[in-house]
């Protein structure tokens, strides 16, 4: 083992550019997995606090507009009410609204005209 230590210490001093080369590219390597590891074990494990987290389901739209090709959690408005009419293995139907930042416009008591963003 103390040959080994000593080896590797050499072969370190003789070259420090490529060691450290390897050294800090294995240490991206690392980092890059546990961070892929960490967002693939957050995606496996959403809503599996709900008792029934096998029979959720999320729909999500799909864009693709000037070059930019997206996906977003949202479908159309009636979509719910009509799975919910047409297939008896929809028991219930959820719908939420994430906008961002809204543009609200609103006059003052003493008539004049505001506006602001609404963060959420």
């Amino acid at each position: 083992m103390l040959h080994q230590v000593k080896f590797a210490i050499r072969v370190f001093l003789k070259d420090k550019f490529f060691s450290t080369l390897n050294i800090l590219g294995l240490a991206l390597g690392i980092a890059v997995s546990i961070i892929l590891l960490l967002i693939l074990q957050n995606d496996l494990n959403y809503d599996k606090y709900h008792v029934k987290h096998k029979q959720i389901y999320r729909l999500s739209g799909h864009m693709w507009a000037t070059g930019v090709d997206a996906t977003f959690p949202r479908a159309a408005r009636e979509l719910g009410r009509v799975l919910k009419e047409e297939f008896p293995e929809v028991l219930d139907v959820v719908r939420t609204n994430h906008w961002g930042r809204t543009l609200i416009h609103y006059k003052g008591i003493d008539g004049t005209e505001h506006s602001l963003y609404e963060e959420e």
